[in-house]
């Protein structure tokens, strides 16, 4: 009788683990979607973001930071997800929007 009380406890403990576990990850998923904007980029991926927004490579940027082209790469990555941008026209039409972009087309 103890050792079967003993495993419901343990089985009990291990749901309620699990929902908590989940409920971190959801609070979390929640926060980061409420965070959705410039506010939510690092000082690093605003600068790529601008850089993108004036044309300038992922080389040109990593070399006017000072960093590598892998590490633009992944901040260009993350930045992309934080604002739920799904592509290059994405970012353009944000950076546009927000007066990122130094050059004017010229029509």
């Amino acid at each position: 009788l103890l050792l079967n009380v003993l495993v419901l406890l343990v089985r009990d403990m291990r749901r309620r683990q699990k929902v908590e576990n989940d409920l971190a990850e959801a609070l979390a998923f929640e926060s980061l979607q409420q965070r959705r904007g410039q506010d939510a980029l690092s000082a690093r991926e605003q600068e790529v973001l601008e850089g993108l927004a004036n044309g300038e490579s992922l080389g040109a940027i990593a070399v006017r930071l000072g960093i590598s082209h892998k590490t633009v790469s992944t901040h260009k990555a993350n930045l992309m997800t934080k604002m739920g941008f799904n592509s290059m026209a994405d970012l353009f039409h944000y950076a546009i929007a927000q007066g990122l972009c130094l050059a004017e087309v010229q029509g």
